[in-house]
């Protein structure tokens, strides 16, 4: 079988390629309302659609050069991660602490979900981890 020859760390890139698809479909979904309006609802659809490419050439390959590529794109998904995090709750916390959170049910607003970004951060977090040096199983150059 294939995945039986693959590393931990390879299977670990592997399931990230997984969960950049996941966030791709699913962002696809819940921004189709608000895509047409806010240029920023963009970012989170190209971030997994370009992590999904990556991750799947880095597990199809496995060079150094393509590990460390892929390193620095989990690096930059956190990041896309807190700024995510940033434009989902910024009219939360704005119009006055607590009255911004709980009177959200009272009205018919739609806001967007609360912790929705953080599978960016985590994502990226995974696979640093699962990916770093000190973890290397193995990687071949050609």
């Amino acid at each position: 079988m294939l995945l039986r020859s693959f590393s931990i760390n390879r299977l670990i890139v592997l399931i990230i390629t997984g969960g950049f698809l996941f966030l791709f479909v699913e962002t696809v979904i819940e921004h189709e309302k608000v895509i047409a309006t806010e240029i920023p609802a963009y970012i989170p659809i190209i971030t997994s659609l370009a992590g999904l490419i990556i991750a799947f050439l880095t597990v199809k390959n496995w060079t150094n050069g393509l590990v460390r590529f892929l390193h620095f794109y989990l690096l930059l998904t956190i990041f896309v991660g807190m700024g995510g995090l940033f434009f989902h709750n910024k009219e939360r916390f704005s119009g006055g602490g607590k009255e911004a959170i709980v009177g959200e049910k009272d009205t018919g607003d739609v806001k967007p979900p609360l912790l929705a970004p953080a599978a960016f951060i985590g994502l990226g977090v995974v696979g640093l981890l699962g990916t770093s040096r000190k973890r290397q199983a193995e990687i071949r150059e050609k």
